[in-house]
């Protein structure tokens, strides 16, 4: 090995701690091969797989219990999971029959919880009216110690329509409505997908807000970067065919992970 690649490489391996799995096997490859300065970089879209990722976490609905089975919150929190979100409500007029159950005996379980709803095809003050009158009628918040803020997910159809009615300006109402009666900012899932096709490829609606993000079977890529958003994703739900102990919903649990330390979850949710 040429001396200069002898001395590039230590210190690569000075800074390995730095570094994650694919990340420091390309770096090593690219000093050794010469092309460390001419090499293409990795980007923040391929820097780490979910299992780099500690803080674990699951989301989950009505069809997580299947029979009515009540969930093991308890299982879920000794299998290694610190945080959920449990649908609140639909459009106008769903509202999910296990949302207070479950963020009860989350809490109880010492989880991190939040909860979230799924934007439908009415208009955003009438659907910010149904989430935020179910979610205090079970008794969150958004900012009590041990509570995420809520969340809003925003979806393509199957075959990747946008929903019916969607627009942005309704999104925005229904966002400061949130943001106004329970003074804390929703968290924004969605996809670059969704901006590109639903809002014009401008994410900068969700500019101030916290981004969580979905990318399946993606290996170590992570989720693509919202056009306009000006941050990258904070929760990653990497799969949606989970099995989880607890969890009567053999692969058909969603996995999510935090890009962050538990103590910075902690005080995401006031504690």
């Amino acid at each position: 090995m040429p001396l200069f690649a002898r001395a590039a490489l230590t210190v690569v391996k000075n800074h390995a701690t730095a570094l994650r799995g694919t990340a420091v096997r390309n770096v090593a490859l690219a000093v050794i091969t010469g092309t460390l300065i001419t090499g293409p970089a990795v980007t923040p879209a391929q820097a780490a797989p979910p299992s780099d990722y500690r803080v674990k976490g699951v989301d989950t609905s009505h069809y997580n219990h299947p029979g009515n089975k009540v969930i093991d919150w308890q299982r879920v929190r000794r299998a290694g999971y610190a945080f959920m979100y449990a649908k609140a409500t639909e459009g106008t007029t769903h509202q999910d029959r296990w949302l207070a159950a479950d963020l009860k005996n989350a809490k109880a379980a010492s989880l991190f919880r939040g909860a979230y709803h799924f934007y439908g095809t009415t208009a955003g003050k009438d659907q910010a009216e149904n989430f935020v009158a179910t979610v205090r009628r079970a008794g969150y918040t958004g900012k009590a110690p041990g509570e995420l803020p809520p969340a809003i997910d925003l979806e393509l159809k199957a075959g990747g329509a946008c929903p019916r009615n969607f627009s942005t300006a309704e999104l925005r109402t229904f966002l400061r409505a949130v943001d106004a009666e329970m003074k804390v900012k929703p968290v924004i899932y969605t996809t670059e997908q969704f901006v590109k096709a639903c809002m014009k490829g401008d994410g900068s609606l969700f500019a101030d807000h916290m981004l969580w993000q979905p990318r399946y079977r993606s290996s170590a890529s992570e989720p693509t970067t919202v056009p306009g958003a000006g941050s990258r994703w904070k929760i990653w739900q990497h799969s949606e065919t989970g099995t989880v102990p607890g969890i009567e919903s053999n692969n058909r649990t969603d996995l999510n992970v935090f890009r962050g330390t538990v103590a910075e979850l902690e005080r995401l949710a006031h504690t």
